[in-house]
């Protein structure tokens, strides 16, 4: 089935099987694998606003941020040389042969590293933020390499982009996001998964709590009969007309 997954941060991602594609509509297109004819409207060029209005479902009349129509965004300055060159130098490692995603861009295209390039160093120079938007970016990269060419990139460290996880949780460049609960142990009981993700999961003999954190399972409680998925935290063994799980 459909699959949204988000990155906690930057980045919701939409994962559709196969015989989906091609039969897709609304704002993030029609997965067709031309990126060419997205946000537009029919055959007409390319209309970034107008293809965005043209799927409002509703106007809140309530908010007022909450408009009817979107004015185009003002033309960004030209970053100066200096900043230019600094932001160069921080979005280097993106495209660097030999550096950390090396096996990756060895499998792309020189037009998509360029994208890449130009993304980071724009962004960077604008926001005149180079440690956020190279972490950014380089999340951005390890999700591609994965996704489309199936390489794992190990590219964060305790010092460079290091990603904070909750209590009873373990950074992992590529984990099944199917974590283990106390109605799943095993965590298999999310259909297909397609792969793996980058993030935070739960350690050895740890359950997800479905917010943020991992326990043991040990704590699961026990299942209430006749209810299905139901706990009950207890601090002593479960007697027989609670078994454990």
């Amino acid at each position: 089935g459909v699959q949204v997954i988000w990155d906690g941060s930057h980045v919701v991602d939409v994962k559709i099987p196969d015989d989906m594609k091609t039969k897709m509509c609304g704002i993030c297109g029609d997965a067709n694998g031309d990126k060419a004819n997205d946000w537009t409207i029919g055959e007409s060029d390319f209309t970034l606003n107008e293809f965005g209005f043209s799927w409002t479902y509703a106007i809140d009349e309530d908010d007022a941020s909450c408009k009817e129509t979107c004015p185009n965004p003002p033309e960004v300055d030209v970053c100066p040389d200096v900043q230019t060159q600094l932001a160069e130098a921080h979005c280097k490692p993106l495209t660097d042969p030999t550096g950390l995603f090396k096996d990756c861009l060895s499998k792309m295209e020189e037009d998509e590293k360029k994208i890449l390039l130009d993304s980071c160093v724009y962004d960077s120079c604008h926001l005149n933020d180079f440690e956020t938007v190279i972490c950014t970016q380089m999340a951005a990269m390890a999700r591609t390499c994965q996704s489309t060419y199936e390489v794992t990139v190990a590219w964060r460290s305790a010092v460079f982009c290091p990603m904070e996880c909750g209590e009873g949780m373990e950074y992992k460049p590529c984990g099944n996001i199917c974590m283990p609960t106390c109605s799943d142990r095993k965590g298999v009981n999310c259909g297909d998964t397609d792969g793996c993700e980058e993030g935070c999961f739960c350690k050895e003999g740890m359950v997800f709590d479905g917010v943020g954190t991992c326990f043991s399972e040990v704590e699961c409680g026990c299942q209430l009969p006749d209810q299905g998925n139901v706990y009950i935290n207890v601090s002593r063994s479960c007697s027989p007309a609670f078994p454990l799980f």
